[in-house]
């Protein structure tokens, strides 16, 4: 039975029928008709037909006029030379605003567009700039002077229309299965030949068009296979505007002569030239510091305005109604597919380069189409240029698979190119343009199997995205388990980027675990073994996953981006105050090192995004350089990013540009991040685990941050007023240690906020610090934390550059556990970046209330005061081994509380009670006992005046000789005025070479029961010297135990001419050896004791 039909034109009913294929055929009136046998060499085999393609044209073929039908379940091949279509016309051409003017089509009253001109600003570049934040660099996009210029109006393109008469296709169509089934195979063209050859190459002017239709309305499977290799060009502009008038806005800058800087400098701005010299002196400006990026833009911006100038061509187009170029441009399609038992399939081996917008799914269009249930279907390869699109997939029940390869923004042509070099792209398009691979809507879905390759669009002509897959609406949904390749060229110009995949809508996207998503590697094309291609510098924003609007994404699989790739997302979680769904659970990596500023690579960026269910329950590894792996950016909605999962960060500071990678960020009113469970692991130099900035939150309820290795890391860091990090909710009990070289655990700046109560800090890394806070504003509080010091010059807390800090109860809800060599807490008016250089000062403050007991540890330092700063103490202080306060810098200094409390010292060995240096002086009322070899108050060469005064009490519990006073300053700058010295064990409380202020007056109290000395005329260690001392009456000594109040150990004199009392066993004067001993006339020595000896020896 001959199921093989095409369409003729039935009289009687007004309408197309299907007839055999013997029919005459139907054109338009008063053209010569096409018949079956000039059109169609046909034969048959049993079911099996073959059809030889001769002629078609936009006169005679609208209306799917000539159509070839199959059905009844036939199988059909067409075969022939795509030459046998006639291209026809189209209304659109490409043209100049000058070539308009002067072909006399400029409407009347429209200025002349000749002595308008455009000003050109070219793309940004990143330039390094010092970031006050992190003390490191950041990048800032700024414009490149080489590429700001002016360009005629005159020279600029524009689309100029015609009239085309009867020369388009109009819903033109070669061949159709219809719903009774059957398959037709397309084979149009020689093999042999470039596909962009004249036999290849279907080159026409159409719309409405679908040259094969699978029609799956029915019961039966309708199929259309293509087999050739074949370029597609359904032509550009290709409806005229209603009117015939074309309206234009022409923007021309207005310079704004003479600027005054912020600065105060003058610069003139009267030129294109003065421009580009006001943008050189504002980058300079930029990279010295001195302006923010929104600061740059602002400055920038005054330099001119834009004047606008509205313009008209008149076309003089045919308004009959006869032109088919006032028809609707929609549904064009090379393979179309409708109903459920509908099939498209481009075949293993075949190939179609697809080229302009006539296939554009803007207006309806694609390569490939598929609606109502039908399904299209990639085996071959395929590619679309400059907006063409290569499958549109509609409806409910319609499906989309690419098995083979898919590239949208050039097109494979017949060497499939080395997208990494900077080869021409075809023979059509010397640059790559804006495509869209896949469009999938109002409940369609589309499977990747096979590879996609997006490019980077350079074409000067155009600002339009690119696109892998676009899925939009509810119910639509698109999956990936092969290769999505983005940004697979070099240089790239347009300022918008190009996008892997785009949900929204209420759409849904799942890269699957085999998925992989690439953004900077160039094309690959073999699907069985992808082969290994060079990274590329697309050198423009891009995005793997972009979500948006209700959409639902989730990657299960791999997303990567190449060490050339700059200013990209792995996925991008809402925009625009909209709501989606996005959840990583597979691998995002950031390899990104692009140059010496490169701008900066983020996995997960939640900006604006009005939602909570943004989720990271995989893993993040930043490998290159400016990279962060979850980025949430709030601007008074929430857009708040939960992480179980584990971010590793492994690439180092970039030693160029001091910038960091960070592994959650969180900034704004509004943005919050959630580390919930899983790690952050810092391995590189310079990482810095959480960061909170200009009002953002992270909040720590289960995950941690581990310092697996490097050095100069930060595991929490928060800075700004408003800003803050919560551990309070986190496990109970949790311990987060900063365990690697010279880094800090948290660092809270400028205001910001940390909740870390019931937590336990360590700090077990050489030079590490548990807690630095640091700023104006910023406030640290001990008494909630338990804290543990035990790597070597590690610290507990830092208070820098004008925080304050306080403890009151150590011991009762917390702990301070020091180690050897450690460091409790620095109190430093000088503000510190994250490089550790000076940035500014401030009055920092720390108020000690509570007792502090450090029993055990060696060479501990409780409190180290400088630059300035102060330290109030009314609490108690008892150290095993050390410096209770270490005071160095001018204006710092040690307080008793607001009503004159100042807390006892106690030091059992180690340095000193109060260790004075560095210019720092010192006014204490203290109550200091020290034991071993520690000084009551150590006094450097370089320190400045020291004062003992009255409520003073200095106790010496051990053997040494002027430890309760030790000055080691070249003048006599230290002075008791009044205080209370007090010698227990078998030391000296005052060493003659002590060198105090010859005002210095006072007690001294020998309580000894094992011979110790009040004042010592002798060596530090008690052998014989050679000085000579004159004790004067401002001395009061008092011996009630059995040591001595004076002792002279000399070939030197001593002179005796104070007073001294032995109510005790012991001596007033003790001379092993001198050369005299002199009591003077106005000398007072008294013994109320019989044992006691006024004077031996």
């Amino acid at each position: 039975m001959n199921h093989f039909y095409r369409l003729i034109w039935n009289t009687s009913l007004g309408c197309w029928s299907a007839a055999g294929e013997n029919s005459r055929r139907h054109g338009k009136t008063g053209r010569a008709l096409i018949g079956a046998g000039s059109a169609l060499a046909l034969s048959l085999s049993g079911n099996a037909w073959s059809a030889e393609l001769v002629d078609f044209n936009p006169y005679d073929n609208d209306h799917q006029a000539g159509a070839v039908i199959i059905s009844g379940g036939s199988s059909d091949t067409l075969t022939g030379s795509a030459s046998q279509f006639a291209t026809g016309k189209q209304p659109g051409y490409s043209t100049t605003y000058g070539a308009l003017e002067d072909a006399g089509m400029l409407a009347e009253g429209s200025a002349s567009v000749k002595d308008s001109y455009r000003l050109n600003l070219g793309g940004q570049v990143g330039v390094a700039a010092p970031d006050p934040i992190t003390g490191g660099n950041s990048i800032i996009a700024v414009y490149d002077s080489s590429s700001i210029n002016e360009s005629s109006y005159a020279d600029s393109y524009i689309v100029g229309y015609k009239d085309v008469g009867d020369a388009m296709y109009i819903d033109a169509r070669v061949g159709t299965v219809d719903s009774t089934g059957g398959t037709l195979n397309v084979d149009i063209g020689d093999a042999g030949q470039s596909v962009s050859s004249a036999d290849n190459s279907i080159d026409i002017r159409a719309k409405q068009t679908a040259l094969f239709h699978a029609d799956g309305s029915g019961d039966a499977a309708s199929t259309v296979v293509w087999n050739s290799r074949n370029s597609v060009d359904f032509g550009g502009v290709l409806q005229a505007p209603a009117d015939s008038v074309v309206n234009r806005t022409l923007y021309t800058p207005v310079y704004a002569g003479t600027i005054t800087a912020f600065d105060g400098s003058s610069h003139t701005v009267d030129s294109v030239e003065g421009l580009r010299s006001w943008n050189d002196w504002l980058v300079q400006q930029v990279q010295a510091g001195n302006l923010s990026s929104s600061d740059y833009q602002k400055e920038f911006g005054r330099a001119y305005s834009t004047e606008t100038r509205s313009v008209s061509f008149d076309f003089g187009l045919t308004d009959d109604g006869a032109d088919e170029g006032y028809i609707e441009n929609k549904n064009n399609a090379v393979i179309y597919a409708s109903g459920a038992n509908a099939t498209g399939r481009v075949a293993e081996g075949a190939q179609i380069d697809a080229r302009m917008a006539g296939l554009d799914s803007s207006n309806g269009s694609a390569v490939m189409r598929a609606d109502s249930g039908a399904t299209i279907i990639n085996d071959g390869m395929m590619a679309s240029l400059s907006l063409a699109v290569n499958m549109m997939v509609s409806d409910e029940g319609s499906e989309g698979i690419n098995n083979g390869v898919m590239s949208a923004g050039f097109v494979h042509g017949d060497g499939l190119p080395d997208t990494a070099q900077p080869t021409q792209v075809s023979d059509f398009a010397p640059f790559y343009t804006e495509a869209r691979s896949v469009y999938v809507n109002n409940g369609g879905s589309f499977t990747n199997n096979g590879i996609m390759n997006v490019a980077a669009s350079n074409n000067p002509g155009t600002t339009r995205q690119g696109f892998g897959i676009i899925v939009q609406h509810d119910g639509s949904s698109a999956v990936n388990n092969g290769i999505i390749n983005v940004g697979i060229n070099n240089d790239g110009s347009n300022p918008n980027g190009s996008v892997g995949v785009s949900a929204y809508g209420g759409a849904s996207f799942i890269n699957e675990v085999d998925g992989e998503i690439y953004l900077g590697r160039a094309a690959q094309y073999n699907v069985d073994a992808p082969e290994s291609v060079a990274d590329t510098h697309p050198n423009t924003v891009l995005w793997g996953i972009r979500a948006g609007s209700n959409s639902n994404v989730e990657n299960k699989g791999t997303i990567t981006l190449g060490t050339g790739v700059e200013n990209a997302q792995a996925i991008s979680a809402g925009y625009n105050n909209e709501t989606v769904a996005v959840t990583n659970s597979g691998t995002i990596n950031i390899n990104g090192q692009a140059n010496d500023a490169p701008l900066l690579n983020v996995g997960i960026y939640a900006g604006n995004a009005n939602t909570t269910r943004i989720t990271n329950t995989g893993e993040i590894n930043l490998n290159g350089v400016n990279a962060v792996g979850l980025m949430a950016v709030g601007k008074g909605t929430p857009s708040t990013i939960t992480s179980v999962g584990t971010i590793n960060i492994n690439g180092a500071a970039d030693p160029v540009s001091g910038t960091r990678n960070f592994g959650a960020w969180a900034e704004g009113n509004g943005g919050q991040v959630n580390i919930n469970g899983g790690a952050i692991n810092l391995a590189g130099d310079g990482a810095i685990g959480v960061h909170a900035r200009d009002q953002g939150h992270i909040k720590v309820g289960g995950g941690e941050v581990n310092f697996e290795s490097g050095t100069n890391q930060i595991g929490y860091f928060a800075y700004g007023d408003g800003s803050s990090i919560d551990i309070s909710t986190g496990v109970t009990g949790a311990v987060l240690d900063v365990s690697t070289e010279d880094s800090t655990l948290f660092r809270i700046e400028d205001g910001a906020q940390i909740m870390a109560d019931g937590t336990s800090l360590v700090a077990s890394g050489a030079g590490s610090t548990a807690l630095q806070i640091t700023g104006e504003g910023s406030v640290a509080n001990l008494d909630a934390l338990n804290i543990s010091v035990t790597g070597q010059d590690a610290t507990a807390l830092k208070i820098e550059g004008g925080a304050t800090g306080s403890s009151n109860a150590i011991g009762d809800n917390s702990s301070l556990t020091l180690n050897d060599g450690s460091v409790a807490v620095v109190v430093d008016d000088t503000k510190y970046d994250l490089t550790g250089a000076a940035v500014g000062s401030g009055d920092s403050v720390f108020t000690n209330t509570g007792a502090i007991n450090v029993a055990d540890a060696q060479d501990v330092t409780l409190f180290r005061v400088k630059n300035g700063a102060e330290l109030i103490n009314s609490g108690n202080i008892d150290l095993a081994d050390g410096t209770a306060v270490e005071l160095s810098g001018a204006g710092s200094q040690m307080k008793p509380n607001a009503s004159g409390v100042a807390g006892t010292i106690t030091v059992h060995d180690g340095v000193a009670g109060i260790h004075v240096m560095d210019g720092a002086t010192l006014d204490t009322s203290n109550d200091i006992t020290v034991d071993g070899g520690a000084s009551g108050v150590l006094i450097a060469a370089d320190a400045g005046e020291v004062v003992i005064n009255s409520d003073a009490h200095i106790t010496g519990l051990g053997s040494g000789y002027g430890n309760l006073i030790t000055s080691q300053a070249a003048q006599a700058t230290t002075l008791v005025d009044g205080a209370v010295l007090e010698m227990k064990g078998s030391g000296a409380a005052i060493l003659s070479e002590s060198n105090l202020n010859q005002a210095s007056h006072g007690q001294v109290l020998v309580s000894s029961e094992v011979g110790g000395k009040g004042i010592s005329l002798s060596n530090a260690d008690g052998s014989v010297s050679d000085g000579s001392l004159s004790v004067g009456d401002g001395w009061d000594i008092d011996v009630t135990g059995n040591g001595a109040g004076l002792y002279a150990n000399t070939t030197g004199n001593l002179t005796v001419d104070t007073a001294i009392d032995v109510s005790g066993t012991g001596n007033a004067v003790l001379a092993d050896a001198a050369g005299n001993v002199l009591v003077d006339t106005g000398a007072v020595l008294r013994a109320t004791n019989a044992d006691a000896v006024l004077v031996q020896g």
